[in-house]
């Protein structure tokens, strides 16, 4: 098992690495980069080779909140924060579980009626990890 990452860049948003080769039980490290003032939240997603749709992984805001989902927790981890730098960290490489493409967006978080309401405005283009 191998995994190859490939990364093509958004005007303002950056994901690295743009290619890399990693074995089961190995340990890997996405970076997205943002350079939109006011934008203040980085999600991040994966979409599988089986499954089509994206699912939400986790996400970072501001320089304090760190959230992974439910089914990723324990094995996924978010780091850095939303206004600038954050980081997608897959703990243990599992095949094929963790085979797919990887998505990081830049977004604005606006507190409307005591609720978050995530605004996509810009995304980078897809991580792939074969």
């Amino acid at each position: 098992f191998w995994s190859r990452l490939v990364c093509v860049c958004v005007k303002g948003v950056r994901q690295t690495p743009t290619d890399l080769l990693r074995d089961i039980n190995d340990k890997v490290k996405l970076t997205c980069k943002h350079s939109i003032d006011s934008y203040d939240t980085v999600l991040w997603y994966h979409r599988s080779g089986r499954d089509t749709s994206l699912k939400l992984v986790g996400y970072t805001s501001y320089s304090s909140v760190q959230v992974v989902e439910n089914p990723y927790q324990g094995h996924f981890n978010v780091s850095g924060n939303g206004d600038s730098e954050a980081f997608l960290h897959l703990l243990k490489l599992r095949h094929p579980e963790d085979s797919g493409h990887y998505f990081c967006a830049a977004y604005i978080c606006t507190m409307t009626e005591k609720t978050h309401n995530l605004l996509q405005k810009h995304s980078s283009y897809p991580v792939h990890l074969v």
